[in-house]
């Protein structure tokens, strides 16, 4: 398990607590609230400077690790496709609302918009 950075253990815990009172209302906040829930909640909905911020603090490897352990739910869509592709984590999940039907039985054709490259088809 990745723990928080050896570097900057300090200013990354002072950092989290002040996200937390950010992006978290007084109810919804407890006391235990874990560092990998608030870094998720920054990584989906914080400003470009506290995400900067965090990356600085925690490094990639972490919010690497935040983004490959946390409940699916804890990330919208966009912010899931962004992190993906940041993190370099593999190919991009396909969006559903680009997504053509495919006319083989489990397999999946992405749509393409002029210019892109073809894709990859995917046979589940």
């Amino acid at each position: 398990m990745i723990t928080n950075s050896e570097l900057q253990p300090h200013e990354l815990e002072e950092f989290l607590a002040r996200m937390a009172r950010r992006y978290f209302s007084a109810d919804a906040l407890s006391d235990t609230e874990s560092p990998e829930r608030i870094a998720a909640r920054v990584m989906s909905a914080g400003t470009y400077r506290d995400v900067c911020e965090l990356i600085d603090l925690a490094g990639r490897a972490y919010l690497a690790h935040v983004f490959v352990t946390a409940p699916y739910h804890w990330f919208s869509q966009p912010a899931r496709e962004y992190w993906q592709r940041h993190l370099r984590l593999g190919p991009p999940m396909p969006r559903t609302s680009r997504a053509k039907p495919a006319s083989l039985g489990g397999a999946f054709v992405p749509a393409t918009m002029p210019g892109e490259p073809d894709p990859v088809v995917r046979v589940h």
